[in-house]
């Protein structure tokens, strides 16, 4: 194998890649980049087994074939460089040698056929999704995810398809939930009926890959993986096996006399109260009343803190006491001026909504402080 390639089209491949090369060395050969040559392009592929990123770049192929090389020090090889240009050779023994101008690197790799063979997604059925929708999706689920790896079904943001029409992403930890939902019109929603449980890696590596993207991406499923198709990147995720809980009875039904709430401001005077919060529980207290919205904590050994918000609400006196964090990081990937939330009782969860939008709700339970 010998090509020569654009160092700022190769370096953008190597960076895409890092996040998924195998950091603990469990197979020597995960923490490699395999780079083939394919039809006047190479194919950079990585892959930790449980997510998989290819990106197609063009290159000038002199002769056809594949290596591995480590994908870190690959990259941090490339960046330093000071030619526009670098070529790659292929020697004896899965020796490659890099040169660019008067630099020559000398690496060892591993032979290409140790490497895991990246799935072919030929006959998936793709839905074509704007990249704006899913990132906006992706980021209002995922903080949700749950971390307890010994409930593995909550390890991931859960999908499905609502109706002929509409797309839904699902997250729970147990103390919380996140509920996104979207119309995707014209599409046939190519989901299974007991939905698919995308793992929280794969969904990250998904949130990159379109962190830039303002047009429409591809979105399929196939047997136990998720495709993402991006201009001439594919990532892969495996999916999470398993039921996902039925959340909607967990859904409160809207009371008849729900909150309304300056967003901007709700989140500044939270950051403020849990500040003297106890930092295991950011456990804040919230009374409701006509009169407004009172916030407060209390810390022994530390201090207290207090502050007083304007609202519209009708309802009688309500207190209750949520975890600050929660309310915050709901609060901050909400889009709209004002948000709503429910609540009857200091034993029951707060429905939060962006606004009077459906295409978001979040529920917190409460906490007794």
């Amino acid at each position: 194998m010998e090509i020569t390639i654009s160092k700022d089209k190769f370096m953008k491949g190597l960076h895409l890649i890092q996040s998924i090369v195998e950091k603990r060395n469990t197979m020597p050969v995960l923490a490699n980049a395999l780079i083939r040559t394919s039809e006047g392009s190479i194919e950079i592929v990585a892959t930790d087994l449980e997510v998989g990123i290819k990106e197609t770049v063009e290159a000038k192929i002199k002769t056809e074939g594949a290596v591995t090389l480590s994908a870190r020090k690959l990259f941090e090889i490339v960046k330093e460089i000071p030619t526009d240009e670098l070529s790659l050779k292929k020697k004896d023994n899965n020796w490659i040698e890099i040169s660019a101008g008067k630099s020559v690197f000398n690496m060892v790799g591993i032979d290409p056929e140790d490497f895991p063979s990246f799935p072919s997604y030929e006959d998936v059925e793709f839905m074509a999704l704007e990249a704006s929708v899913l990132k906006g999706m992706i980021e209002k689920t995922i903080i949700a995810v749950s971390g307890d790896e010994t409930r593995y079904n909550l390890n991931g943001v859960f999908f499905e398809g609502v109706g002929d029409n509409r797309i839904r992403m699902v997250a729970t930890d147990g103390h919380r939930l996140a509920v996104a939902e979207k119309a995707v019109d014209g599409q046939k929603i190519n989901v299974s009926e007991k939905g698919h449980i995308i793992p929280r890696k794969g969904m990250q590596e998904f949130k990159k890959l379109i962190e830039e993207e303002n047009g429409t991406v591809l979105l399929g499923f196939q047997d136990s993986r998720a495709i993402l198709k991006v201009g001439k990147v594919v990532a892969i995720a495996r999916l999470i096996e398993g039921e996902f809980p039925d959340y909607k009875p967990v859904i409160p039904v809207p009371g008849e006399y729900p909150v309304t709430i300056n967003r901007v401001e709700f989140i500044k005077s939270l950051r403020r109260v849990s500040i003297l919060s106890d930092e295991k529980t950011k456990g804040v207290k919230f009374k409701f009343s006509k009169e407004g919205l009172a916030v407060s904590t209390t810390n022994p050994g530390i201090g207290e803190a207090k502050e007083e918000l304007d609202i519209k609400y009708e309802g009688n006196e309500v207190n209750a006491g949520f975890n600050a964090r929660y309310v915050i990081e709901f609060l901050n990937v909400m889009e709209g001026e004002t948000v709503t939330v429910n609540i009857t009782d200091e034993l029951s969860a707060a429905l939060l909504r962006d606004g009077d939008s459906d295409d978001f709700i979040s529920v917190v339970m409460p906490m007794r402080i």
